[in-house]
């Protein structure tokens, strides 16, 4: 395997009152508004990590990385520990499960609660140009910080995918690892994820294979 480049960590913000300010499982809302930004410093550092680190790493999202690690990593962003962060940790494997980790821990999921039960409905419908019409609607209601995110996430998840011949990555298997952590059913239903599981990975491989059209909105 290549050696991993570093890529320059920006500077945590400052506790305030004493207090670390974190990031995992805050709402995306706060965490932007917080940083005056659309797209939280966390997902653009660690994807950005990733982009120039992992794109042919085989098994990237879906080997794990080290628990001890990763863990690590999740304090270094919460502000709680400068004991392993992007330049110095050397498990690229724990970097991609703290991207997944960050998304699962939104209180309010990528594609949002309000719209999980409308998202699976369309899904459920068999007529393709249904289903392409109503999930540009619902992407184009969710909360901007939501749509921001969803784009930068899935502009990098389909550069991974076209090095699936290396990476063994393939939009079905990134859909599958990542399904999941963007769409959930209200209170964690655990029952609802089983029932639901293959219409939420049928929704966002749509979407990344639709990408242009749904997210970015482009007619081609």
């Amino acid at each position: 395997m290549k050696k991993n480049k570093k890529t320059k960590s920006k500077e945590k913000i400052p506790k305030e009152n004493g207090e670390s300010i974190k990031v995992f499982a805050i709402p995306l809302i706060e965490v932007c508004e917080r940083e005056n930004s659309t797209i939280p410093s966390i997902a653009t550092e660690i994807i950005d990590f990733l982009e120039e680190n992992c794109l042919e790493v085989e098994g990237i999202f879906r080997i794990p990385g080290n628990n001890l690690v990763l863990q690590q990593l999740q304090e270094y962003f919460d502000g709680e520990s400068n004991e392993v962060n992007l330049e110095t940790c050397n498990d690229i494997f724990a970097v991609a499960g703290l991207l997944k980790l960050y998304l699962r821990e939104l209180p309010d999921p990528l594609l949002t609660n309000r719209f999980y039960d409308t998202f699976i409905a369309v899904q459920k419908n068999s007529d393709p140009g249904y289903r392409m019409k109503n999930f540009r609607k619902l992407i184009n209601a969710l909360p901007n910080v939501h749509k921001k995110l969803l784009e930068y996430l899935c502009s990098f998840l389909l550069k991974v995918a076209e090095h699936d011949d290396k990476n063994k990555m393939s939009l079905k298997n990134l859909a599958i690892v990542f399904g999941p952590n963007v769409l959930r059913p209200p209170n964690n239903n655990m029952y609802k994820m089983i029932e639901d599981a293959r219409h939420v990975n049928g929704i966002f491989k749509t979407i990344l294979e639709q990408f242009e059209y749904l997210v970015t909105c482009k007619l081609s």
